[in-house]
């Protein structure tokens, strides 16, 4: 009811809800938010760790502008919310960072073994799962430090790419 609540008072361009929340579904406050917002009416994009199709559809059909499933990727979020709300993004680019005393992550010479557990989470796109493997994996500091870049960026394709490069042996100062 929170949110609901909420929508009523700050009146916002956009409201990000999901389907299952503590103490109403995202749903039934799509249903009262467009009941009782007559003038000014949010745009409302949905999402959730649902498969189900039905879910989406009933979103839809509710009030939902759009609708998203988890995981989901920072750059398809932001896309969603560009086209919702006729947005553009103006990026500046990132500068390059300058690896430490001459040893960049890709000169490290690891054992593949340990960089295959990282495959299926960055498949997946879970950076909590990532992040996690961080903290339980002895890899080196630089190693560690850029995957952990590129999950905080949600790269999770360069991670696939970087570490199958590297258990290949390739790019790791071994050939």
């Amino acid at each position: 009811m929170e949110c609901v609540n909420q929508t009523l008072k700050w009146q916002p361009d956009c409201i990000i809800l999901d389907v299952i929340m503590p103490v109403m579904g995202g749903i039934d406050a799509i249903r009262i938010i467009r009941e009782k917002q007559k003038e000014k009416k949010p745009r409302i994009l949905v999402l959730t760790a649902s498969t189900l199709e039905e879910k989406k559809e009933t979103a839809l059909q509710t009030g939902a502008d759009n609708f998203i499933y988890k995981p989901y990727r920072e750059n398809q979020l932001l896309q969603i919310l560009a086209e919702m709300l006729n947005i553009e993004y103006d990026f500046k680019e990132k500068e390059e960072a300058v690896p430490v005393s001459g040893a960049g992550p890709k000169e490290v010479k690891i054992d593949p073994d340990i960089l295959i557990p990282f495959l299926v989470p960055a498949k997946l796109g879970s950076r909590n799962d990532i992040l996690q493997l961080l903290e339980n994996n002895l890899l080196p500091g630089l190693l560690k430090d850029h995957i952990r870049e590129l999950a905080d960026n949600y790269l999770f394709d360069d991670i696939q790419s970087y570490i199958l490069d590297l258990s290949r042996g390739r790019n790791n100062g071994s050939g």
